[in-house]
């Protein structure tokens, strides 16, 4: 338990007894400038002199000495589910072992939405709930890179030497067996290890992670939130999977008005009845409330049921995060559906 208002104490994911994460305490600094704190205490691109244990940058020509030298975990992380959660281990490990900063490169916005802009919502996170799991999982520096298409333009050899080398310097990367980068997808592991040795920097490549048979990727947590197997896609998580935005009272075709939470930009869920726990975002220690969630009676929504008055004023126009417990099918009090 935190001691004071400048302790916060973060409980990582169950990934195993050997795992080489552990609850662990970050204390924060006492400053006068809150201009470079976000609502979750994170340190958005701050200057040298404010040491801070996880920094996030947007633009890799923008990263301080002081977050340079660090071993890179990259991908997409899109749902950082137990897959994205094992590169950052092996990561976790090594930076340990250089005594290194443990960073991770993402791409912001996601690639496919820059070369999909019209295909159906897909997102399973936000840059705000991947950004807080960073840090809960021990993460230093988060480089959340602007992509576009001209960033996507560039030669794996250019990314790799403008981005790793001189960009971040980097000591050492972590990637997936299937990771490709650069223009055309034309990098990838074989091309960083080459580099790696030319350059003088190591390479990890981390093998697929297999979870109730089948690999444990995000088209899999997709097509599973899809289906109305929340138990299912918890079990390639690590946890259940989230629902991030602003509470919202939204008229359903009735005219009646539901505390509701937009899915706009998320991969849509399967229509019916859910068994959620809501709680208030950016709280470090977040008090849960178990009600019922109902997808399809408001067009890409999820509606909120049995929030008290109180709770509702407390909660009505603030960000909140709901994570899908259980699916109900299409009764509010029926049994669960998954028996697995």
């Amino acid at each position: 338990m935190a001691t004071n208002d400048n302790d916060l104490e973060i409980q990582l994911f169950e990934l195993g007894a050997d795992s080489h994460f552990s609850k662990t305490a970050i204390e924060q600094p006492d400053t006068g400038s809150p201009e470079f704190l976000d609502l979750m205490g994170v340190w958005f691109d701050a200057p040298d002199n404010f040491p801070r244990e996880f920094s996030m940058f947007r633009e890799y020509s923008s990263v301080p000495g002081r977050c340079r030298g660090a071993v890179m975990a990259i991908g997409k992380f899109d749902g950082l589910h137990v897959g994205h959660q094992a590169l950052i281990e092996a990561a976790a490990v090594k930076a340990e072992e250089l005594d290194a900063p443990l960073g991770v490169l993402t791409f912001e916005p996601h690639p496919r939405a820059v070369f999909e802009p019209d295909s159906q919502p897909f997102l399973l996170s936000t840059p705000e709930s991947r950004a807080r799991t960073m840090a809960e999982l021990g993460v230093d520096v988060l480089l959340a890179q602007s992509f576009d298409r001209e960033f996507a333009g560039l030669a794996p050899e250019d990314f790799v030497r403008s981005v790793l080398i001189e960009g971040m310097q980097v000591q050492h990367v972590v990637v997936g067996h299937d990771f490709r980068f650069g223009k055309k997808r034309g990098g990838d592991p074989d091309l960083l290890r080459k580099m790696g040795a030319e350059n003088g920097f190591g390479v990890t490549v981390v093998a697929a992670v297999n979870v109730d048979g089948d690999l444990a990727g995000s088209t899999r947590l997709r097509s599973l939130i899809a289906a109305g197997r929340p138990r299912a896609a918890a079990r390639i998580l690590g946890r259940c999977w989230e629902i991030e935005g602003e509470l919202e009272l939204l008229p359903n075709a009735e005219g009646e008005y539901w505390p509701s939470i937009s899915l706009a930009t998320y991969q849509a869920p399967a229509a019916g009845w859910y068994m959620v726990t809501l709680a208030l975002a950016g709280q470090p220690e977040p008090e849960w409330h178990p009600v019922r969630a109902q997808v399809g009676t408001i067009e890409d929504t999820l509606a909120i049921f049995d929030l008290s008055d109180a709770l509702l004023a407390e909660l009505a126009g603030k960000t909140v995060r709901v994570a899908l417990v259980d699916y109900l099918g299409n009764r509010w009090d029926a049994d669960p559906t998954e028996t697995d």
